[in-house]
């Protein structure tokens, strides 16, 4: 909300260009974590012999996952 209302104040204000407008627009609601994204979860699954990435979606997995060898997995844990 308070992000909100210094952008209006920002955008109101005649001394700015355009461009800088935007700039301290941008920068109002980067510093209020409105502009990142989250992070999403990235489940590991271990390939199968001979399947490759080439695989479906496994049982009891949600969301985004990857397919790596055992060896990745472990080190990426």
């Amino acid at each position: 909300e308070r992000a909100r209302k210094k952008a209006d104040a920002v955008s109101d204000s005649v001394e700015y260009s355009d461009r800088e407008k935007w700039s301290q627009i941008k920068s109002i609601y980067k510093r209020a974590g409105l502009l990142t994204e989250k992070k999403k979860e990235v489940t590991y699954v271990v390939a199968k012999k001979g399947v490759g990435k080439r695989v479906q979606r496994p049982g009891g997995v949600k969301g985004r996952f990857r397919v790596v060898d055992p060896r990745m997995k472990k080190d990426s844990q």
